[in-house]
C-alpha cells in the first residue's frame, strides 16, 4: 500500500507541480506540501499505534547532529559543485567538511551506549543488502527522472506541463507494477520480484540511452515507461526484505535507516546525474546518466540474488 500511494503521487506529482509551475509558479510547488504534512501529522496522531521499542537511557544526540550534519554536506557539496564548478572555494568547504563530519558520526555511534544507528545491524548481510537496494533504487529511478525533466524542458524545449505528461507513462505503469503486478507475483517471493523488476528498469534504462534531439521522445518514453513498470515490480520489496530480515524490536530503526538510505540515495542521484547533465551539456550527459541509472538497477539484481535469495 505504500508502494502504491507512492505511484499515485508520481503520477500526480509531475503533472499536479507542471499546471502549478505554468499558471501560478514555481514557488507554489513548496507550498502545496504544507497542508499535505499537516494532514499527515494529523493522521499518525489520531490513527497510528507505537511498534515494539526498545529500553533506552538516553537520547544520542551527538550522534543526530553529526549525521543530519554530514548528509546535509555532502548533497549540499554535491548540488554547490555541479552549479559553481568544482574548484569554487564554497563546494569544496562543503564537501571537505562532510568528511570528518561523517567518519565523526561512525565513531560516536561505534562507542556510545545509546546509538542512534547501531552499527551492530549491520553485521546481518540481508539488512545491508537490503539497504543498499534502497539506495540504489531512488538513486537510480529518482534521479532519472530529474535529469530528464532538466533535460527535456532545457535541450527539447518543452514547457513544465508537457514535461510532467511526458512522465504520465512512467507513473502510471509505475502503479500497475505495484497495485497489480506485485500481488500477482506475491507468491514467487521478494528476490524474484526484486530481480525481475529491477532487471525490467535496467532494460529501460539502456533503452533511454538512444536519447537525442526531440525526434526520439517515443524511445525515451518507453524507456521511462520500462523504468517505472519494474519499479513498480521491485520497490515494495526493498522494503518488505528489510523487514523481513531484522528482529521486531528494530522495526522502527530498521524502516528509519532505510528511509534515510532511500532518500540519501535520491538526493544524491538528482546531484550526480544533474552533475553529468551539464558537465557534457549535450544528450551526451543524459547517455551517461541512463547508463549510471541501468548500472544502479544492475546491483539490487546482483545483491538480491547473492544475499536475498531466501526470502
Amino acid at each position: 500500500m505504500w508502494g502504491a500511494t507512492g505511484g499515485i503521487a508520481l503520477v500526480a506529482g509531475p503533472i499536479g507541480g507542471g499546471l502549478l509551475t505554468e499558471f501560478i509558479g514555481w514557488r507554489s510547488i513548496f507550498f502545496v506540501n504544507v497542508p499535505i504534512g499537516v494532514l499527515a501529522l494529523w493522521l499518525c496522531w489520531r490513527h497510528v499505534r507505537e511498534t515494539a521499542t526498545r529500553d533506552a537511557e538516553s537520547y544520542d544526540v551527538p550522534g543526530q547532529v553529526l549525521g543530519i550534519a554530514g548528509l546535509a554536506l555532502l548533497v549540499a557539496g554535491l548540488i554547490e559543485g555541479g552549479s559553481r564548478g568544482w574548484g569554487d572555494p564554497l563546494a569544496l568547504a562543503l564537501l571537505l567538511g562532510c568528511v570528518p563530519t561523517l567518519v565523526g558520526f561512525f565513531v560516536v555511534e561505534g562507542r556510545t551506549r545509546h546509538p542512534v544507528l547501531p552499527l551492530s545491524i549491520f553485521r546481518k548481510p540481508a539488512f545491508s543488502a537490503s539497504i543498499a537496494n534502497g539506495f540504489a533504487f531512488q538513486f537510480g529511478a529518482y534521479g532519472m527522472q530529474f535529469m530528464l525533466a532538466i533535460f527535456i524542458q532545457s535541450y527539447w524545449g518543452s514547457s513544465a506541463l508537457r514535461t510532467g505528461l511526458f512522465f504520465l507513462p512512467f507513473a502510471v505503469l509505475w502503479t500497475f507494477g505495484t497495485l497489480v503486478l506485485n500481488r500477482v507475483w506475491a507468491g514467487r517471493g521478494m528476490c524474484w520480484l526484486l530481480t525481475v523488476g529491477a532487471s525490467t528498469s535496467a532494460i529501460g534504462a539502456l533503452l533511454c540511452t538512444a536519447i537525442g534531439d526531440s525526434d526520439t521522445w517515443p524511445v525515451v518514453m518507453a524507456g521511462t515507461a520500462l523504468v517505472g513498470l519494474g519499479c513498480g515490480v521491485f520497490g515494495p520489496s526493498c522494503n518488505g526484505a528489510a523487514m523481513a530480515v531484522i528482529d521486531k524490536s528494530f522495526a522502527g530503526l530498521a524502516s528509519g535507516v532505510l528511509n534515510t538510505s532511500r532518500q540519501t540515495g535520491m538526493a544524491i542521484g538528482v546531484a550526480a546525474l544533474g552533475i553529468a547533465l551539464s558537465a557534457s551539456n549535450s544528450a551526451g550527459g543524459a547517455r551517461i546518466g541512463m547508463i549510471v541509472v541501468a548500472a544502479c538497477f544492475a546491483v539490487v539484481v546482483v545483491l538480491s540474488r547473492r544475499y536475498l535469495s531466501r526470502i
